[in-house]
């Protein structure tokens, strides 16, 4: 019964400013080159749906986070250990479909999961976030967020707004003490 009152509750609280839902997620692996030695599979986790298969992440590719509330697991593996039968093609990627090899996959940290903020200025509706194998090992994958650069045009076009709005104020109260 506690459940339901609090999610009832829940509904009624607004977003906070700055959070949409309208844009595409995807995450990016930067060094895969590094590492030819491994295969790196995602998974995509939401609460209100199954789990996604293991989808091969390709270099230079961005893999998207889809549904509600996802979160997306990196994992990887030793190529020596996967077989070309192991491997199924869905859609545009390819699926790990051996169910003894996904036990033995590398869990990769931290999870990630999809910001509810973006940038106002926001060019395609795609975020793209990028991240670096930091180390792999059988004990463990850790990947790294990597910094992305400001826009510049967000820096400079809200000043320069500013200015203007600023500029023609002062431009109207001289108008008026003139005429």
């Amino acid at each position: 019964m506690s459940f339901l009152k609090y999610s009832l509750l829940l509904a009624d609280v607004s977003l906070p400013a700055g959070a949409t839902r309208n844009f595409q997620y995807c995450v990016k692996i930067t060094n895969l080159n590094k590492y030819p030695n491994y295969l790196l599979f995602a998974r995509v986790n939401s609460p209100t749906a199954s789990p996604s298969a293991y989808i091969q992440i390709q270099a230079n590719r961005c893999q998207p986070v889809d549904g509600y509330r996802p979160s997306l697991t990196i994992q990887a593996i030793a190529k020596n250990r996967v077989k070309t039968s192991d491997l199924q093609k869905i859609g545009n990627g390819i699926a790990l479909k051996n169910p003894q090899l996904q036990k033995s996959l590398i869990v990769g940290t931290p999870t990630i999961g999809r910001p509810y903020m973006v940038p106002m200025i926001n060019e395609g509706r795609k975020v793209e976030a990028g991240f670096e194998i930091e180390s792999i090992s059988p004990q463990g994958l850790t990947l790294i967020r990597v910094p992305e650069a400001k826009p510049v045009l967000n820096l400079l076009l809200f000043p320069a707004i500013g200015m203007a709005i600023l500029g023609w104020i002062v431009w109207k109260r001289q108008q008026k003490t003139v005429g």
